[in-house]
């Protein structure tokens, strides 16, 4: 339980002070999302496994779309996002908003969805 809520890296922490109310931390958000993205779902292949820095999971979520998890270690290299054998129909961020299909990865992982 501690590391679920930890002050300052949990995913929940009581704030700064002691008289201050319990708060969801971002990584509380983001596994929130991972877990709705991938719900009943399953890992299917690793389309790259950091080469040129980029790492790209896919998915199929239990809706059936397939899903690619994809990010950068490196976000300076610019580095854009890999052959995926479809043009994504959507792009969710790592807080679950849609959002136009990046040019680049970065440190975030976006969704990319094949179909709705």
């Amino acid at each position: 339980f501690w590391s679920l809520a930890a002050h300052g890296f949990g995913l929940v922490d009581p704030g700064i002070h002691a008289d201050d109310d319990w708060r969801e931390r971002p990584a509380f958000k983001v596994l929130k999302v991972f877990f709705r993205m991938f719900k009943h779902g399953h890992y299917t292949q690793a389309i790259r496994r950091g080469e040129s820095n980029v790492w790209a999971m896919k998915f199929v979520s239990c809706e059936g779309p397939t899903i690619v998890a994809a990010w950068c270690s490196d976000p300076s290299t610019n580095a854009p996002i890999p052959a995926l054998g479809f043009k994504p129909a959507k792009v969710i961020d790592l807080y679950g908003n849609a959002i136009p299909i990046p040019q680049y990865l970065t440190g975030d992982i976006v969704y990319l969805i094949d179909r709705m």
